[in-house]
């Protein structure tokens, strides 16, 4: 299961992605705002067909799943989140940021306490690629975020558990020092709403 439905607004009109089987993919930049005022800016990858007669800073709705690569050409290999569009229509409608996923726990939580005491997990979903054809696997690895409860009890479970989750997709902007330089870098991950557990993992 990986299904996303995001409503923003297009901050840039869409450019030249990759080419796949003669079919041409645009990427842009929707900023989705949160209840709190802030923006999440997600990149949208989307078959050229859907981005027609796009019109800057419209209002869109899409739906799609999350998908990730390697970017083997960054340093150190960097693993690329983006929202990947089946559907795509102008509307008026409230910004809206949600996502649906099942998968499997790659390796135990990070469970941590911040300095205000809230308890936050990090981890790493594998969830597996839906093809039609059902003739090629493959998984796509979502990071993911909970707090208070939800943090706990992603902690407590073993590697290969099974989780089903929802929640938002989520981008954070850091500062990584390279070559003793501080660099801008934005990371994408999933802030986890809601979580049941559908298999516990076997304990190593």
């Amino acid at each position: 299961m990986n299904q996303i439905k995001l409503c923003g607004d297009l901050e840039a009109m869409p450019i030249l992605s990759h080419v796949n089987h003669n079919r041409e993919f645009l990427s842009f930049p929707l900023a989705i705002q949160r209840l709190s005022g802030t923006y999440d800016t997600i990149r949208v990858i989307a078959p050229s067909n859907l981005c027609t007669g796009l019109s800057p800073h419209a209002t869109l709705c899409l739906s799609g799943e999350l998908r990730s690569y390697n970017d083997r050409a960054a340093e150190h290999n960097r693993l690329k989140i983006s929202a990947w569009a089946r559907e795509i229509t102008v509307s008026a409608a409230e910004h809206t940021n949600t996502v649906h996923l099942i998968g499997a726990l790659c390796k135990p939580a990070v469970y941590r306490r911040t300095p205000f005491g809230r308890e936050i997990a990090d981890m790493m979903l594998c969830v597996e690629r839906d093809y039609a054809t059902g003739t090629i696997h493959r998984c796509d690895y979502i990071p993911c975020i909970a707090w208070g409860s939800v943090a706990r009890l992603c902690a407590s479970l073993p590697p290969k558990s099974i989780i089903e989750l929802e929640g938002r997709i989520q981008s954070r902007n850091y500062m990584k020092v390279i070559d003793g330089k501080a660099v801008e870098r934005t990371a994408y991950e999933v802030s986890i709403a809601t979580a049941t557990v559908l298999e516990l993992g076997a304990c190593p």
